[in-house]
């Protein structure tokens, strides 16, 4: 979230079609923060053209767990694409798209249900890639394999501190010379203030000590 709330959007440049009006009518607002989001974390995300009731353009982001598609390796744009923009309860796709030049294809379970003509060479699927290469032209996630790894070890930390933490609070104790058949609570014993051990057979007094006590210094 830091990484996203650090870029911001500022317009279009030479902008001769009226891409900032239909932007901003697109909720721009959370539009931005959700499709570099979603690129961060899935490597890319896509944005789905499509038209309303009335034919004007919407756009939708789809996180790249929902979509695919080919990737032209010159202009970085999609040949084809397919989406799930809707899925049910249970996770089983509703709605599906697949996009390829000039036209758009609607399925509603699996039967087609709408076909949508547009006058553009390539799929109107298009990806925000997040430091794309030669090698992967998807890009890379920025939870990558390495920052996995810190994220784990310093979860194994804490986890070793909160048990410590329990030992640094209560260190084990123990007692030398008690009699076999005197009655000894050791729960009371534990987070009492005062407690009393008698001798043993022989008469000797009990030798009371402690264990070095946990440290926390190490996780610290």
């Amino acid at each position: 979230d830091s990484v996203a709330d650090r870029l911001a959007f500022d317009r279009f440049r030479n902008d001769d079609f009226a891409i900032g009006e239909i932007f901003r009518l697109n909720n721009s607002d959370i539009f931005i923060d959700d499709s570099v989001l979603s690129s961060l974390i899935t490597s890319c995300s896509f944005l789905a053209i499509g038209g309303d009731s009335d034919g004007y353009p919407t756009i939708q982001v789809i996180d790249g767990g929902n979509a695919t598609g080919i990737i032209d390796p010159v202009t970085k744009m999609l040949t084809e694409g397919y989406a799930v923009p809707e899925r049910d309860e249970h996770g089983k796709p509703v709605l599906e798209a697949y996009y390829r030049p000039y036209q758009t294809d609607y399925y509603k379970n699996g039967k087609l249900v709408q076909q949508f003509a547009h006058s553009a060479t390539f799929a109107l699927l298009v990806p925000i890639i997040n430091r794309p290469d030669a090698k992967r032209p998807f890009g890379h996630s920025r939870s990558s394999r390495v920052c996995m790894d810190i994220t784990q070890a310093v979860l194994r930390t804490f986890r070793r501190m909160d048990i410590s933490a329990e030992f640094y609070s209560f260190p084990q104790k123990y007692i030398l010379g008690i009699s076999p058949d005197a009655k000894f609570n050791t729960k009371a014993a534990t987070v009492s203030t005062f407690f009393t051990a008698s001798v043993n057979d022989r008469g000797d007094k009990p030798t009371v000590g402690q264990f070095t006590q946990q440290s926390m210094a190490p996780y610290v």
